[in-house]
């Protein structure tokens, strides 16, 4: 099963599972809560496993069921040319919005992907949005499945911890933020408000739209905001972009904390 949720998506969603690779990502989980349904680990010709064995205490004491499998043949489960020598197997993350808001006394903060499409980019930004201080990311659209094994590794424990909340459609996405009073911060090209100029101290989502097309033209939002580009390039990636947008956020509330009038 594990070579299949590390290749397919289709077979993550018939499953309701995923694969988290390598043992620093895995003790992230445990760390967060996360109960796995087991472990596989590299074992060398002696039957050894390559892992640390400070790694392997901390399965036992999280009561994680742990099977060795020979190198050639583990090596063969990974979505990586260079496995480490861990891999667990874990029920995929349902986000609740609601909830995730209810956590925080904080005015709202959520980072929306909108058909971003590389996987990299889609954990780099989960990543980004919980360094930030986002209660919670919301994907929709096309955008890359959170739980590819390239998004797990490139969010680096963020998904384990940051609520990821699934919409159907775009306007979907749009109306729950509109329900729950949220402003939509859209990053786009031809956006009239410069971000740093943007008011973010309130209930916020920024939505970063697909890498080559950006967001949908007909997609409702309460501001259309750009980063003004000072050099040749016409724009940032979608992750660096949301990521910049993302920290002018918590740089703004940030100064607000410390003086209310700002």
């Amino acid at each position: 099963m594990a070579r299949r949720l590390a290749r397919h998506r289709r077979d993550r969603v018939a499953e309701q599972r995923f694969v988290i690779e390598g043992p620093t990502l895995i003790a992230d989980a445990l760390a967060a809560g996360l109960r796995l349904d087991y472990v596989l680990l590299a074992i060398d010709d002696d039957g050894h496993p390559l892992t640390d064995p400070i790694f392997e205490e901390s399965l036992v004491a999280h009561d994680v069921e742990a099977y060795g499998v020979a190198k050639p043949d583990f090596d063969g489960l990974s979505s990586t040319k260079a496995p480490q020598p861990a891999l667990a197997v874990a029920p995929l993350l349902i986000g609740d919005l609601d909830a995730a808001l209810l956590r925080t006394l904080a005015e709202p903060f959520v980072v929306a992907l909108v058909d971003v499409a590389d996987p990299g980019n889609v954990g780099t930004l989960i990543r980004a949005a919980e360094a930030a201080g986002a209660h919670a990311v919301a994907v929709t659209g096309d955008t890359a499945d959170v739980f590819n094994p390239k998004t797990v590794r490139a969010a680096a424990g963020s998904l384990f911890r940051l609520p990821v909340v699934v919409f159907a459609t775009a306007p979907d996405l749009a109306r729950a933020l509109a329900e729950r009073s949220i402003a939509t911060f859209g990053a786009r090209m031809d956006g009239s408000l410069a971000y740093d100029q943007a008011p973010f101290a309130g209930p916020t989502a920024l939505l970063i739209g697909n890498e080559a097309h950006g967001l949908p033209a007909d997609l409702r939002l309460d501001h259309r905001v750009t980063i003004p580009m000072l050099g040749a390039p016409e724009s940032l990636n979608a992750a660096m972009a949301g990521t910049v947008l993302a920290f002018e956020v918590a740089r703004q509330r940030r100064a607000r904390s410390v003086d209310p009038t700002v």
